[in-house]
């Protein structure tokens, strides 16, 4: 696996990843104003969720550059 074809599985796993963690953490407001929308969720923690899929994105790039790289599966294989 090259450098350029190692950015762009990365790319496109974190991108893939951001989907599937996205919705952890949300939660329903618990709103007592009259001025605040009842179903709004309170803000999230978008510094947390980013850091958190960078590195689940980092080790899922690592096991397919592995597998690639062992011979295990290779880019013949998919025709």
């Amino acid at each position: 696996m090259t450098l350029s074809l190692g950015l762009f599985t990365l790319l496109n796993v974190w991108w893939l990843m951001l989907f599937f963690i996205l919705p952890f953490g949300i939660k329903n407001a618990q709103s007592n104003s009259p001025l605040e929308y009842a179903a709004a969720p309170p803000p999230h923690p978008w510094k947390k969720l980013l850091l958190i899929n960078t590195g689940v994105s980092i080790a899922v790039t690592l096991v397919i550059a592995f597998i690639v790289k062992s011979g295990w599966f290779t880019l013949g294989d998919i025709s």
